[in-house]
């Protein structure tokens, strides 16, 4: 098929990114809970979400070569595998290592999906149509990361907490397994260029040199940083200040709605601002509300 084509694969892909980020969102918020059931203090807890990055860390530049050369179909049901992998088998596992190595595996599932996800989207898209389809596969992360956490707030609670949990995870896991039937022959539909027509191997290094791009990494360290800390301590919070998870769940997909509302005004602000100051600006102002939640 080629790009720019009948658009039924990505409506697919939207469907299977809402489940599988959903399952993320949901089971990122039930790890911190069943941690805390089983005995972690803060400091575990800051642990399993740090793995959570690990694996992905070595793994990215390696999944993302692969993308380059048209190999991303595996990616997408490997990387669906491993989310609800991660999420039951975090629900089943009865130590913090063992929700540390599942916590891991969760993160390269979710790492593999994206890459194979946004290279589909490029590769398919003609190009008057990426920034439209590339804004339609954003609506299925945020559609996931709106119900995940109200879903795992009305599950977890009461005086079993482990026990809730654990059921929120499998509850997870199933969910994120429901991406794979909008993932059923995505990929024999669409094609990739050739190796040959893609160009030279740009070296990491030389890509780490071009302009912005050191930049770039950094405010999105930052910003993924602050996020996925906000994931796994609210739910320590609101253990401490006894606030039950159904708002704590509450709270993070209010997060996810803000984050829906500015991609709705986004190409206006950045008409007004521009870039540069549009990044600075929002980067303050996230930074004194998540001490504004500290408070």
């Amino acid at each position: 098929m080629a790009p720019g084509g009948n658009r039924g694969w990505l409506l697919r892909l939207v469907i299977a990114f809402s489940f599988a980020q959903g399952a993320v969102s949901m089971a990122r918020p039930a790890v911190s809970y069943r941690a805390l059931a089983l005995g972690a203090d803060e400091r575990a807890i800051g642990v399993i979400a740090g793995v959570y990055a690990l694996l992905p860390l070595f793994a990215a530049v390696p999944l993302g070569r692969r993308t380059d050369h048209g190999r991303c179909a595996p990616l997408l049901p490997v990387g669906v595998v491993l989310i609800s992998g991660g999420c039951a088998m975090s629900g089943i596992a009865n130590s913090l290592w063992g929700m540390a190595v599942w916590s891991g595996v969760m993160g390269l599932g979710h790492l593999c999906f994206v890459i194979g996800a946004q290279s589909l989207v490029a590769r398919q898209s003609a190009p008057h149509e990426q920034d439209r389809n590339f804004g339609h596969f954003t609506i299925g992360a945020s559609l996931g990361q709106l119900v995940g956490p109200i879903a795992a707030g009305a599950l977890i609670g009461g005086r079993d907490m482990a026990g809730t949990s654990a059921f929120a995870l499998l509850v997870a896991g199933a969910g994120g397994a429901v991406a794979l039937t909008s993932l059923w022959h995505i990929e024999s539909r669409t094609t990739s260029k050739s190796r040959e027509e893609q160009g030279e191997r740009v070296p990491v290094r030389r890509i780490l040199r071009a302009r912005g791009v050191p930049a770039g990494i950094f405010i999105s360290l930052a910003v993924l940083s602050a996020t996925d800390i906000l994931t796994a301590y609210l739910p320590v919070v609101g253990e401490h200040r006894g606030i039950a998870p159904s708002v704590i769940g509450l709270l993070l997909s209010l997060r996810a709605a803000a984050s829906i509302a500015c991609r709705l005004v986004l190409t206006p602000l950045l008409r007004l601002l521009g870039r540069t100051l549009l990044l600075t600006v929002t980067c303050l102002l996230a930074a004194l509300l998540c001490a504004g939640i500290a408070l």
